[in-house]
């Protein structure tokens, strides 16, 4: 076999720091000696210098929460950030529970300096919002400030894209003993020298783990389609950082994560953050479109112009492929929806309103106008049983009220909609699907159980050696096509290259020089 450097690597050779490896032992590695120039020389050198630059940064966190820090993230005066801790559990020792703490407008943050000076206790697992809501509610909690609803569907402003890795929850327990913020500080900066990830704008060390934020550009706006994007962006970093090496983590854009200067109980250390604004170019910001075009494919906002994959897409039985993204589906949606309604004879009383709530939804994310929703819903309201709305029935919202909803953001229909959710409400089984021909609202078919991930893992080491007893000399993707040909396993050259490192150090005889 060949040495392990010595083959043509794949782009995420370096992220692979193996269990009980620090940064420094992994910087060691990597010395090289040029014996043209008589020079040794490191290829991970400047990356080193930063990581070296934050750690110690973090390290000497501040231990206290100074009021100007809620302005990095919440920077439009009139908008609101919401304030949570872990509270006390009545009768419980050392229990705690979150809890709401109020809101505050964000050109009123040295409230927080007051609040604190009253309540210091709540400087321990104190948490904000990242992204900023409209408006505050009349009714206080026991601090005294303003009550707020903290929904998605309440923001105002988006602030930030963020990950939050958080090394105390591994699927592997052993793993915890091994790793910690350091090792992702590492991590996440080789990636962003490798082009894999944008620059970070700020980290943060949150006790156990990290947190990388994205601050996007003051005034981005929280318009459904953009928590829906944001959302997206989110979740993209998510698979770019974590690659089934840590548990995925939520990135919703009502998430509250630890305040800087707070105190983490568990790991008994202050949350501390690192704004990477360097001289040559400051603080770093993003659109979402920006975003989008890094992360993304093929971004939504791009599709939304092209109109013509719903012609395209409506004389196709096949599903249609990401790339066409968000627009052909609504109108395969949409399509399957009035299958429904002329199957049913209409929709029935009891799901008359939500129906038309999804039917808009799909016409409104299919490029249809306002104008032509309005007359077509309209008309298709005229055709439920009984009719919609009913007379003499004071419950019943206008079609045009429901639009105005959906267009204002506050329909209360969750952003992202799977089909088999939407296969519930419609009531639709297999054998429905297949008699209309359904292509999106359909239900989940039934797949048998997957292999637990550390049997699944076993089994692909003992390929892999069987393959290299037989061919000493293969090279990552030999190995790799050779599991998928001859046992059945997909894996990709990182994944080989993850095994082979953990087989030579467990096992090295399996190795001979």
């Amino acid at each position: 076999m060949k040495r392990l450097y010595d083959d043509s690597l794949p782009r995420y050779w370096h992220t692979f720091i193996l269990p009980g490896e620090t940064p420094e032992e992994y910087f060691k590695e990597h010395w090289e000696y040029d014996k043209e120039h008589d020079i040794k020389f490191n290829p991970l050198e400047e990356p080193y210098r930063k990581y070296k630059r934050i750690r110690d940064s973090l390290e000497g966190g501040r231990g206290y929460v100074d009021s100007d820090f809620f302005r990095i993230f919440h920077r439009n005066g009139d908008s609101y950030f919401s304030l949570q801790g872990k509270l006390p559990v009545a009768g419980k020792e050392n229990e705690y529970e979150m809890k709401g703490l109020g809101s505050i407008r964000a050109k009123d943050t040295y409230m927080v300096d007051d609040l604190l000076e009253v309540r210091p206790e709540l400087k321990n697992d104190f948490y904000f919002t990242v992204n900023s809501y409209y408006r505050a509610h009349k009714w206080k909690y026991q601090t005294g400030l303003n009550g707020i609803h903290r929904k998605e569907s309440n923001l105002s402003y988006l602030n930030a894209c963020y990950v939050d890795i958080d090394v105390g929850r591994f699927e592997d327990e052993e793993i915890l003993k091994h790793f910690d913020w350091r090792q992702a500080l590492f991590y996440s900066i080789m990636l962003q020298e490798d082009d894999v990830i944008p620059r970070v704008s700020i980290y943060a060390k949150s006790g156990r783990g990290l947190y990388l934020f994205w601050l996007l550009e003051e005034g981005t706006e929280a318009f459904p389609e953009k928590v829906a994007r944001y959302k997206k962006i989110n979740k993209a970093i998510q698979k770019l950082i974590l690659p089934g090496i840590f548990v995925d983590t939520p990135g919703d854009a009502a998430r509250v994560l630890r305040v800087d200067g707070s105190i983490n109980r568990v790991a008994k250390e202050a949350v501390s953050y690192y704004l990477d604004d360097n001289e040559c170019e400051g603080l770093k910001t993003y659109s979402l479109d920006e975003l989008e075009n890094i992360l993304v494919e093929e971004p939504d906002v791009k599709l939304r112009k092209a109109e013509k994959f719903i012609e395209k897409s409506s004389g196709s039985q096949a599903m249609p492929n990401r790339a066409k993204g968000g627009i052909s589906v609504n109108a395969q949606r949409l399509e399957d929806a009035l299958k429904l309604f002329g199957h049913n004879g209409g929709f029935r009383k009891g799901k008359r309103y939500t129906s038309l709530k999804y039917i808009i939804r799909f016409m409104r994310l299919s490029m249809h106008n306002r104008e032509e929703i309005l007359e077509q819903v309209t008309e298709l309201s005229r055709g439920c049983n009984p009719s919609y709305p009913s007379k003499g029935e004071e419950n019943d919202i206008p079609v045009c009220d429901i639009i105005k909803q959906e267009y204002s953001g506050k329909s209360g229909i969750p952003l992202n909609l799977r089909h088999d959710y939407l296969a519930e409400f419609f009531e639709v089984d297999e054998q429905l699907s297949e008699k209309l021909s359904l292509r999106t609202i359909r239900p989940i078919p039934h797949c048998p159980p997957k292999k637990p991930l550390a049997a699944r893992k076993s089994d692909r080491k003992g390929a892999i050696i069987e393959i290299l007893r037989g061919a000493a000399e293969s090279s990552y993707a030999d190995i790799s096509k050779d599991l998928s040909e001859k046992h059945g396993i997909k894996a990709t050259r990182m994944t080989v290259m993850r095994d082979l490192r953990e087989l030579k150090k467990k096992s090295p005889e399996l190795f001979p020089l």
